[in-house]
Formats: C-alpha cells, structure tokens, sequence
C-alpha cells in the first residue's frame, strides 16, 4: 500500500487575474498592470493549502476537453494548454492528480478576476462553473 493522502474532491477551475488601477468604464479599453493565471476552485486551493503545510494530498475532480483542450495541438496562444497548465501546477505543488476524471464533452471553468488596486475590490465572471 503506497502513501496515505488526503484526498479532496470538487472543483478545478482556471482563474486569469487581472490588476487595474481603476475599474474601467464600460465599452472602454483599459491596461492592466499585471496579469496571472493560477489555479482555482475550493477543492483545488485546499490541495494547495495542505501541500505547502507539507502533508501528502490528492485532488479528485474532472476536467473537460471542449473548445480548449482542441487547442492543446494547435491552437490559439490565448487559451493554448489551459488543461495542461493545470496539471502541471498540481505536479509542481507536489498534487497527485491521477484521481482527475476526463470528461468527454464540456469545458473546463474559468474565472477571470479583475482587481481593483485602488480600493481593493474585485469583480469576477465565472464561466461554466
């Protein structure tokens, strides 16, 4: 019998942040001053958590192919291996994401965040969550 993990089961989801000095008018372009993508959802973050507190754990959740895992091959840079960033990032914080359920249709959610600096708040808009 291998290593015990903790095992936590729910939601993977990509959030793209992006920081502003103030929260743009609509129908208007804006800069952002930094922009990241990390690796979200609750069951996701609480891997995170326990891994950088140095105890073995385990995600359990699905990820989906659809229009973003079509261009892992060959497609547009913008969205180019959201899926594979994922698991690379579960590998790089030490996650065993072999428990992770490929579904054969849908896609995988993303929550794009936009931070205002000036005050703090932000504002997020969740797709397919």
């Amino acid at each position: 019998m291998g290593e015990k993990r903790i095992l936590c089961i729910g939601l993977v989801c990509l959030d793209i942040i992006s920081v502003v000095d103030k929260y743009p008018e609509e129908d208007s372009d804006t800069r952002c001053l930094s922009q990241r993508w990390q690796r979200g959802g609750n069951a996701s973050n609480s891997c995170t958590v326990l891994s950088l507190l140095g105890a073995p754990c385990a995600f359990m959740g699905s990820l989906a192919p659809g229009h973003i895992a079509d261009n892992i091959t060959n497609g547009s840079r913008t969205i180019l291996h959201m899926n594979s960033y994922i698991i690379s990032d579960f590998r790089k914080r030490d996650i065993d994401a072999s428990n992770v359920i490929w579904q054969s249709w849908g896609d995988t959610p993303c929550a794009c965040c936009l931070v205002n600096v000036t005050n703090g708040s932000r504002t997020v808009t969740l797709y397919d969550t």
